[in-house]
């Protein structure tokens, strides 16, 4: 008698989403200079998924006897939100503009959902209820001063709150998950026109802030994350040598990090059964620097089609395998590359055709090179016009 080794089989599963969703907003010119624009957002949503699967289990002996039984788990989601937003807009100073954004998302609901069980021989397993919340605000104020024909100038502060949060209902088991974030900071842009072909745009982005982040209360209490600092400077060149050719150059430098105890924590000193080691090692700050550059060059071969070339290269060296034997290395240590050529022909009024070809690479150290790949890759599509 043959006797399986997998015995979980049949895996199914699958969900239903009612949405229903209203907007209604309003842009009012309070003057010929002040442009206040106000508007609403409402969303109610209803979520059901069911998931089953058959447990087979061996008895006997020999065990040669198959016994097999169903197994059935579900999950109902409501949620309803609710998002205002403002904006204003000032252009009653020469050649400057000031301008406002404001956005609140509020979503509150309920969770319901159980482990899986026998169907056949119970109504339901073990039931979790959470209510789950959710508030969302993205704040704007900056100014666009165009100083020149030749160039225009930018700046922006910015606050970002966001919390997120799943509580269990009384004797119900449920989670206590909380995770909030905030962040503050500025953005500075450059645009830059050198002649009527060629523009520079420059950027550079500075945030700040904390995190907080639990679960399980109140055995496991809330914690405050040391700062997280990030910083990017971004530049972008355009550059169109004829009505039918365009040109891109694109370079982002990110260095962003959260802080730990590191570099405070010095040595823990040596006890009667635990030697002494370098807590420092041990409790490294979270790194996450990168690098992007990219390439882009399209053109028109004639009236039906066009060409377009790009090249893409990622890269972040944040790995450190020494500290492996200590701790969890957990900076990410990865190169990716990706060159492409794709082309757009115009076979009719009403017919289409894309087609793309190119070469990627992905050079993986965090995990050991495991992961590492490298091949071509091929894209062909057909669009029709109604």
């Amino acid at each position: 008698v043959q006797v399986t080794t997998d015995n979980y089989q049949g895996l199914y599963g699958g969900t239903r989403v009612k949405d229903f969703t209203g907007n209604i907003g309003l842009d009012y010119k309070v003057t010929k200079s002040l442009l206040v624009k106000v508007a609403l957002r409402a969303q109610s949503e209803f979520i059901r998924g069911t998931s089953g699967y058959t447990v087979v289990a061996a008895s006997g002996t020999p065990a040669v006897t198959l016994t097999s039984t169903p197994r059935l788990g579900w999950a109902k989601i409501h949620q309803n939100v609710r998002t205002p937003v403002v904006e204003l807009r000032y252009t009653g100073i020469k050649d400057l503009a000031l301008y406002f954004s404001g956005s609140k998302r509020d979503l509150s609901g309920d969770e319901n959902n159980t482990s899986s069980y026998n169907y056949i021989t119970a109504a339901n397993s073990t039931l979790a209820s959470n209510h789950v919340s959710e508030d969302h605000g993205n704040y704007t104020l900056g100014a666009n001063w165009r100083q020149s024909s030749f160039l225009t100038l930018r700046g922006e502060v910015f606050q970002k709150d966001h919390k997120n949060n799943t509580v269990g209902y009384a004797t119900r088991i449920g989670d206590y998950y909380l995770l909030d974030s905030n962040f503050t900071g500025y953005k500075l842009t450059a645009l830059a026109r050198v002649s009527p072909q060629v523009g520079f745009t420059t950027r550079f982005i500075s945030q700040h802030g904390k995190m907080q982040v639990t679960g399980f209360l109140p055995t496991y209490p809330a914690y405050d994350s040391l700062n997280s600092k990030n910083y990017m400077l971004a530049e972008s060149i355009d550059w169109n040598p004829s009505k039918s050719c365009y040109v891109q150059l694109n370079a982002n430098l990110v260095f962003h990090t959260i802080s730990t105890i590191y570099p405070r924590a010095g040595v823990t000193p040596a006890t009667s059964t635990v030697a002494a080691f370098d807590t420092n090692r041990i409790l490294q700050n979270s790194n996450n620097d990168y690098t992007t550059l990219g390439a882009l060059t399209g053109f028109v071969l004639n009236k039906s089609t066009d060409i377009e070339l790009r090249a893409n290269h990622y890269s972040a060296k944040n790995g450190d395998a020494v500290l492996a034997p200590l701790t969890m290395p957990y900076g990410v240590a990865v190169e990716e590359t990706s060159v492409t050529v794709g082309v757009k022909h115009k076979m009719s009024k009403d017919w289409l055709a894309h087609a793309k070809v190119g070469y990627f690479e992905s050079k993986n150290d965090t995990t050991g090179g495991f992961t590492n790949f490298r091949g071509p890759v091929a894209y062909l599509a057909f669009e029709h016009g109604l």
